[in-house]
């Protein structure tokens, strides 16, 4: 680099998926890193990032090289190595490579004479064999060879006494034990998620066919990654208060297999504590694409409709899927009908109309003396674009007498100079001046009105 930094060198064998590092921390223009443990003939891609002392980052090209030339005079590193099973006539055995290896697997009776062979011939991490045909309670030698594309090997050695007074055999029928949980048993059960352990006989294989219901679609996971003895396996994305019915497979080394009985187990009912504890509180989300997007606000949710989303600027990738089951214990609460909120007061650019705005609708206000009787003012107005307009229901009018006329009101209109007040849904005249300071009235409280708008309320007792 022209000035001094330090970096990292990200790398992997797919474009989209630099998933290994090296870094150094010194500052320096001057820059060398040695990749270690790549694979034989393998295409590689990586990019170089770099930190100046200021904290300015600076980001290099994608670039690429082939190993099919690169010299490897490294072996292979044992990751794990161990003793899965010793049973009368037989052990089972497994191991991983921090590289690709096949392996081979030396054995006898004797530290100097491993004289049997066992292979794992494909090139691969991790590792498994059984070996058969032993005797029963005698002391066998084992030595693994790993070895990589370029010959270069590592070995392991183990010494194993094969059990003479275990039943199994490899030649023994496998059998699956220990299943739990099972019916009303709800250890290990949660809301959405089930845990269920078994164990084999022998060092086997594992796959769970599970449903929702008695007639649900059946679902099959692989369980064991390598044989084993002891299986384990986390269920998720399970529906609450939901009783699930499984079987579980189990196949040996030696292909020979069986399934259990059916057993079932229930989930524990949802509550709206724990779904709210699953949701952030603001979060934005929705069933599937096609549903309506919520905001979660406490246990409220509120509904986005039309274009009330994005026209607020808010973008889907900020949405998350939720479950029909959990959006269910939040109450609904209004709502959102486009990009404007409730009361507010919009006009288009190219057309006088001033309309109020009420959940999904929008009401014109008909005239100016009702626009000044319900309080608003023209720099209240928003000029908004027919496009958000449209969204919203043309419905009643603010033209009605009950819209800017209520019980307490002081009204006359232009041609009359009685004043009266509303009062139970009548007109009442005062007489006098007098009768109207008297009874504690202003005369700027007056509001002119219309003779079709006061012509709404019928005449009552006039005020002395």
């Amino acid at each position: 680099t022209d000035i001094a930094t330090k970096g990292s060198v990200y790398y992997g064998t797919s474009l989209d998926d630099l998933d290994q590092t090296v870094s150094y921390s010194l500052y320096d223009e001057f820059h060398q890193l040695t990749l270690t443990r790549l694979d034989y003939d393998q295409d590689y891609y990586y990019k170089i990032y770099s930190e100046d002392k200021e904290g300015n980052k600076y980001e290099s090209f994608m670039q690429s090289f082939n190993t099919d030339d690169m010299q490897d005079d490294y072996p292979p590193n044992f990751l794990d190595f161990r003793l899965l099973q010793s049973i009368n006539d037989g052990v089972a055995l497994s191991w991983e490579t921090d590289e690709k290896t096949t392996g081979t697997v030396y054995y006898g009776k004797y530290f100097d004479d491993l004289s049997k062979t066992k292979k794992s011939s494909k090139k691969k991490t991790k590792h498994y064999v059984f070996i058969k045909d032993l005797d029963p309670g005698m002391e066998y030698y084992f030595k693994i060879v790993a070895q990589d594309p370029r010959d270069n090997e590592a070995s392991r050695r183990l010494k194993v006494k094969t059990d003479l007074k275990s039943t199994e055999s490899y030649f023994e029928e496998i059998t699956i034990k220990n299943v739990a949980p099972q019916g009303a048993d709800d250890s290990n059960i949660s809301f959405e998620e089930a845990t269920i352990n078994w164990s084999t006989n022998m060092v086997a294989n594992t796959e769970i066919t599970y449903k929702e219901g008695p007639k649900g679609k059946n679902k099959t996971v692989d369980v064991s990654e390598f044989p084993t003895l002891y299986h384990q396996i986390t269920l998720t994305g399970l529906k609450g208060g939901t009783t699930y019915y499984y079987k579980i497979k189990a196949t040996d080394s030696f292909r020979k297999g069986i399934t259990s009985d059916e057993y079932y187990f229930t989930t524990k009912p949802l509550t709206k504590e724990y779904v709210m504890s699953q949701h952030a509180n603001s979060s934005f989300v929705r069933v599937s694409k096609k549903d309506t997007i919520y905001q979660l606000y406490g246990d409220k949710k509120v509904p986005f409709y039309n274009n009330a989303f994005e026209s607020r600027g808010f973008t889907d990738d900020m949405i998350k899927e939720i479950s029909e089951d959990h959006l269910a214990h939040y109450t609904t609460y209004r709502g959102y009908w486009g990009a404007f909120n409730d009361g507010d007061l919009v006009k288009t650019e190219k057309k006088p109309d001033v309309y109020l705005i009420e959940g999904p609708d929008r009401r014109a206000i008909t005239s100016w003396q009702a626009f000044i009787a319900l309080g608003y003012k023209a720099e209240s107005i928003k000029v908004v674009s027919d496009k958000d307009l449209k969204y919203y229901e043309n419905e009643n009018p603010i033209n009605a007498s009950t819209d800017i006329i209520k019980n307490g009101h002081l009204v006359r209109t232009a041609n009359d100079p009685a004043v009266y007040l509303i009062e139970d849904g009548k007109r009442r005249a005062f007489l006098t001046a007098k009768a109207f300071i008297d009874s504690g009235y202003r005369w700027n409280d007056i509001l002119t009105v219309s003779e079709e708008e006061i012509s709404h309320f019928p005449k009552g007792w006039s005020i002395y």
